[in-house]
């Protein structure tokens, strides 16, 4: 008798605990980081030596590179009292480092609020060899301002949006988020995502590989001197104004269509789709699709 009545007091306990914490938590509007004692600031950095490479290690950050008015590298980051940035020039490259000095429990969003979070990189030149930058949620930005030798840039649930040239590498990878790139100039592109799409513009390479699982891709103006290499499983693939001297497109259900510009020998395969491509026997190149239920339809301009 005497355990049921403390485990309906304890029940009671708990109710009433719920009913208050609801009634502070809609006491400021569920804004659960009005609790939080941490202030977010914003503070600069200002880089004097010169670099070749830029380095970027971030978790939540937005990671936004601009042209600077100055001679000098200046880095505006979102910072509080436990979320810090170590700026360095090493080895002709500059880094960038988070520093999260948070506990494991300070961690949990609604404790902290990180949608204003970013890095700021303000570059006094317009070329640079490498540029690598890393962020788990934020999204990656970089201007058409801009040129690099290569670019390795990855994100997990944040967008990458790349309009600077590449001339001889680029990687852009991400889980949920979509990837806009344009302006390859030379060398490799490899873009990949899971749940994103792929916008692909303006862009000349050696060897495109493209693949996403659940994502749409979109190519204009686009083409690979050697290997084009498409892969998605429910997306679709347009294709307009693009070529590669060997193009492989694989879909299940996504329909396969747009337009090249040099005459092809289709290889084409569907279970249930339709098939409307130009074909020509005496091409030297040849363009092959693959898809399971999707349609096919490639005309040649």
């Amino acid at each position: 008798m005497k355990k049921k009545i403390w485990i309906i007091a304890a029940s009671i306990c708990i109710v009433v605990g719920c009913i208050a914490a609801g009634a502070v938590a809609a006491s400021v509007g569920f804004d659960f980081t009005a609790f939080s004692t941490s202030q977010n600031e914003k503070k600069t950095y200002t880089v004097e030596a010169s670099f070749a490479s830029i380095d970027i290690r971030t978790t939540e950050c937005n990671i936004i590179l601009l042209p600077s008015q100055k001679d000098t590298c200046e880095i505006v980051c979102t910072e509080s009292d436990k979320i810090t940035h170590t700026v360095s020039v090493e080895d002709d490259t500059l880094k960038i480092v988070r520093q999260d000095m948070r506990k494991w429990y300070e961690r949990i969003g609604v404790f902290y609020s990180l949608s204003d979070f970013e890095i700021k990189i303000y570059l006094p030149r317009s070329e640079y060899t490498t540029l690598r930058a890393k962020s788990v949620s934020g999204d990656i930005v970089v201007p058409d301002t801009f040129t690099f030798q290569e670019a390795d840039l990855s994100t997990t649930s944040g967008s990458i949006s790349f309009k600077a040239s590449t001339k001889t590498a680029l990687t852009g990878k991400s889980v949920s988020g979509d990837i806009d790139v344009k302006n390859i100039a030379g060398g490799t592109a490899d873009l990949i995502t899971t749940s994103g799409e792929i916008d692909l513009t303006d862009s000349l390479a050696d060897a495109i590989n493209l693949q996403t699982t659940s994502g749409d891709i979109s190519l204009e103006n686009t083409a690979a001197e050697k290997k084009f290499f498409i892969k998605s499983t429910s997306g679709e693939v347009s294709l307009e104004s693009c070529d590669g001297g060997e193009i492989t497109i694989k879909t299940t259900s996504g329909d396969v269509k747009g337009s090249l510009r040099s005459e092809k020998q289709f290889v084409t395969h569907t279970t249930s789709g339709d098939v409307r491509v130009q074909d020509s026997a005496n091409a030297a190149e040849i363009c092959t699709v693959n898809t399971t239920s999707g349609d096919i339809r490639i005309s040649i301009k």
